[in-house]
């Protein structure tokens, strides 16, 4: 079963790593439901100016992203804030 595909999905953390093997360029669609931070934590991804990662909604689901008091950080692209 392939990991991150829509019978396998990756969790909120896992997808925003780099271990998740997101490229620049693709999108990353979030499931319905909250998706809840455990811990502070720092998106690892890297997107480009030209090839941006898209983070959106599945569908017409919601997704939720509930930060339980903690801190997610998008870093940088191309020295500007990507957030």
């Amino acid at each position: 079963m392939n990991k991150g595909a829509i019978d396998n999905p990756l969790n909120f953390q896992e997808a925003l790593t780099l271990d998740s093997h997101i490229l620049p360029g693709r999108t990353i669609h979030l499931r319905g439901g909250t998706h809840t931070l455990t811990q502070n934590f720092e998106a690892t991804l890297r997107g480009t100016a030209q090839a941006p990662i898209i983070i959106k909604p599945y569908q017409d689901e919601k997704p939720i992203i509930d930060l339980n008091g903690h801190v997610l950080n998008f870093g940088k692209v191309d020295g500007t804030s990507n957030c």
